[in-house]
């Protein structure tokens, strides 16, 4: 993505351009240690390791239908008579082998006799009134309605590749491979700290000058879906004794994410609180809108540290565009940038008087000619909570000051 010219920062150092931030961010993201999970605790985790078949899958020759299995030679021709011999069962294997001339019936999922290479339908088949002769209609060739042994996977092929995303699909397969367990990387642990005077407790009812916190409950619902573990810690106030005691706190874990308190203002502490303990800041300031003051940096035993700005909406871009590359990385999938997408623009954006490019909540729509389309939604700006609801994608403006057409070709991220 293009970028505008260099920006400068209030306290004259030049702003990070977005490349440039996810660039740092992938050379801190190492992945976390392995560890194993047994199956019912994998859902949400990354594969750290292929995962290989312990057998053929299936791994017996197994009837794809409810039927007759036959010997296909005796059914080259259709009127085939047989005499039936029993049945056999799913989860059964004492089936007798067939001989020429004899067939049984078998259900979906058993496995083939010992002698039969095919199943004939129901609906070809006539059973005697005495029960003991099938005659089919119609010819059986060979291998009809049979899995062989191993059609689908082979003993150590490999089930379920390393770096994915478990979801219920990928658990099920680890399972069908014939494994109770599975390798993940560890789920980075995410400290959460919003700071402010001004912020109460949602169920509060707030007095003049105060607000309803809820960019604790953001963060956290995002760092969960991120792969995370969130451990929210609280809102403290703009006190430099109360931030230190919380930041150490905090520290404690492999990630911390803080809000408020990372612009201008002469109560904007967290910063410099954080750097009296350990904290390195390798960039303060990205060219972006919104989310303009985000920070990240290490701590002193390593931890990953982002300051982010109290706005909801810049907290909201923050987390989706530069948190969860980091998040990503950790849990062994590479600190990528997001996955930006392009799509056509169904109204104009007007020009903006603010030259940074602006990453901004938008609709995507599905149109009749099967080509993605987007638009920005009505939102009040960065400190708009509620408007960020119905945001299905972020759409990136780079150049604001020339506003944008109808028509356009725009990149967005989807937000899944």
């Amino acid at each position: 993505m293009s970028a505008t010219p260099p920006t400068w920062h209030r306290h004259g150092r030049p702003l990070t351009e977005l490349a440039d931030a996810w660039a740092v961010l992938s050379e801190n993201a190492e992945p976390l240690p392995v560890e194993s999970v047994s199956l019912d605790r994998a859902e949400g985790r990354v594969l750290a390791r292929d995962v290989c078949c312990k057998s053929d899958i299936p791994p017996f020759d197994k009837s794809m239908m409810d039927g007759f299995a036959v010997r296909s030679a005796d059914c080259a021709a259709p009127g085939a008579a047989l005499k039936l011999i029993g049945t056999a069962a799913a989860g059964h294997a004492d089936m007798a082998a067939l001989r020429q001339g004899q067939t049984a019936r078998i259900n979906t999922g058993a496995p083939m006799p010992a002698g039969a290479d095919a199943v004939a339908r129901i609906e070809d088949a006539a059973i005697s009134q005495d029960g003991t002769r099938v005659t089919l209609s119609r010819s059986v060739k060979p291998g009809a309605h049979v899995s062989p042994r191993g059609s689908a996977q082979r003993s150590d092929d490999v089930a379920v590749a390393a770096a994915v995303w478990l979801g219920p699909a990928q658990v099920a397969s680890i399972a069908a491979a014939g494994h109770t367990d599975a390798y993940v990387f560890e789920q980075a642990g995410v400290a959460i700290v919003s700071t402010g005077d001004e912020l109460v407790p949602p169920g509060t009812t707030p007095q003049p000058g105060q607000i309803v916190e809820s960019n604790s409950i953001l963060i956290a619902g995002l760092a969960r879906r991120f792969g995370a573990r969130p451990q929210p810690l609280g809102i403290v106030e703009d006190r430099p004794d109360a931030l230190r005691e919380r930041f150490a706190a905090a520290l404690q874990s492999r990630v911390v994410i803080t809000c408020g308190g990372m612009s201008m203002g002469t109560l904007d502490l967290v910063p410099q609180t954080l750097e009296s303990l350990g904290v390195r800041w390798l960039f303060h300031g990205v060219n972006v809108r919104p989310a303009k003051p985000v920070a990240y940096g290490r701590g002193p035993a390593g931890q990953h540290v982002f300051g982010l700005p109290g706005n909801p909406g810049s907290a909201f871009v923050a987390m989706h565009a530069l948190v969860r590359p980091l998040l990503d990385g950790l849990h062994g999938l590479g600190a990528r940038p997001p996955r930006w997408r392009t799509a056509r623009l169904i109204e104009d954006i007007a020009p903006h008087k603010d030259p940074r490019p602006a990453v901004l909540p938008g609709l995507m729509l599905h149109g009749d000619d099967g080509v993605m389309k987007v638009r920005l939604m009505p939102w009040g700006g960065s400190g708009d909570a509620i408007g960020l609801a119905g945001a299905t994608a972020l759409i990136f403006i780079p150049r604001p000051n020339d506003g944008l057409r109808a028509g356009a070709l725009v990149t967005f991220l989807a937000l899944d």
